[in-house]
């Protein structure tokens, strides 16, 4: 039987563990693994990246949501639910309670931790850019690497020492490297 984007928005929280790691996928849940620790390092890295760049510059037109579902595809719906979305203008908290955003994102961010998620990478890059995501950053730890796809344009890979690239307008003062790097409060 399938449902429909607002039946599993409604349900979700019914689903194992919350939903928090369910996605509606042609009108069907499908349940990833959950995230490993890297996975979590990588999304606490990022947010406090993000974090400080926007308490250094508040008047940047940016909305960074993590959690948040996307719909790719519908009739039958497809949620998705990247590590991290970012908006460009609007509300900076409009989207926090939601399931699913009520409008697309400027950049969506997928970690490829697992085998499940590098799996589906490519599919997922064209689903976003088809709802119409502007650039998909893929953060991909067993490469050290971050790939952002454009939905114009090619492909670019940022390895290591390479500066995280701007979020939108939020300059990032961190390295590809440090998104990988176990805080030091965690030793």
């Amino acid at each position: 039987m399938q449902v429909t984007a607002e039946e599993f928005s409604s349900t979700r929280h019914e689903l194992p563990d919350g939903g928090r790691w369910t996605e509606l996928v042609e009108g069907r849940p499908v349940v990833l693994d959950p995230p490993d620790e890297i996975y979590g390092t990588i999304v606490l890295n990022l947010s406090k990246a993000i974090g400080t760049a926007m308490r250094a510059d508040r008047s940047i037109d940016a909305a960074p949501c993590f959690d948040l579902g996307i719909q790719t595809l519908h009739d039958p719906d497809t949620i998705r639910f990247p590590a991290a979305v970012a908006f460009r203008g609007g509300d900076r908290f409009g989207e926090v309670g939601e399931v699913i955003a009520d409008r697309v994102p400027e950049v969506a961010i997928e970690i490829a931790a697992d085998p499940q998620r590098r799996l589906h990478c490519a599919e997922r890059i064209l689903e976003y850019h088809d709802a119409g995501v502007g650039a998909v950053w893929v953060i991909d730890p067993h490469e050290q690497a971050l790939t952002i796809a454009p939905r114009e344009g090619l492909p670019a890979i940022y390895r290591e020492d390479d500066p995280l690239v701007p979020l939108i307008d939020l300059e990032l003062a961190v390295t590809i490297e440090d998104l990988f790097a176990i805080p030091k409060w965690y030793r």
